[in-house]
């Protein structure tokens, strides 16, 4: 018999949106250290929680363990990395040209997270189309509602179990 998903009842998504919005208005997402720590604890659950994912991939989809590898993890590793690794440069105001008008002024523009943003995966790839739109939300400075398949039971489960423990939850939360 498989496993059933972990559903959040429709009346309480309201108070998580809520939650979450609570959480982008306190301001800390726009600090640098916590964007990089998020991305760190990111990492950290792909890399402690690896043979998790796998088993998850395999009882949704029956994927082996190069597919896994190749389709769903490997790339989410590597654009954390570059998230970590240019997340300064990312955030830095930048100068645009001058008018006449304003030449005696300092003109940029400076990079601002909307908000509290939705991520919402499919069922075919349920662990990196969560993760990949999940790493550019937190490095933009977003809060974000993760949505993952229904369709992808065990991975959907698993997000609800491990990102309450990897991410700040005043910030990110998942419904199901």
């Amino acid at each position: 018999m498989a496993a059933a998903v972990i559903e959040t009842p429709v009346a309480n998504i309201p108070e998580i949106v809520l939650k979450v919005r609570d959480g982008f208005n306190s301001r800390k997402t726009l600090d640098k250290a916590f964007r990089t720590e998020q991305l760190r604890g990111l990492l950290r659950m792909m890399q402690e929680c690896r043979d998790r994912i796998g088993q998850a991939l395999k009882t949704d989809l029956d994927k082996c363990g190069m597919e896994i590898f190749m389709t769903e993890c490997n790339h989410c590793e590597v654009e954390v990395g570059n998230a970590i690794k240019h997340l300064g440069q990312w955030m830095a105001p930048e100068g645009v040209t001058k008018g006449l008008v304003n030449m005696m002024n300092s003109v940029f523009v400076e990079p601002e997270p909307y908000g509290v943003v939705l991520v919402i995966a499919p069922w075919n790839y349920p662990f990196s189309l969560v993760v990949l739109p999940l790493i550019g939300a937190i490095a933009a400075g977003n809060a974000c509602i993760i949505k993952p398949s229904e369709l992808s039971v065990a991975t959907s489960n698993l997000f609800c179990e491990l990102i309450p423990q990897y991410l700040d939850q005043d910030c990110y939360s998942v419904i199901s």
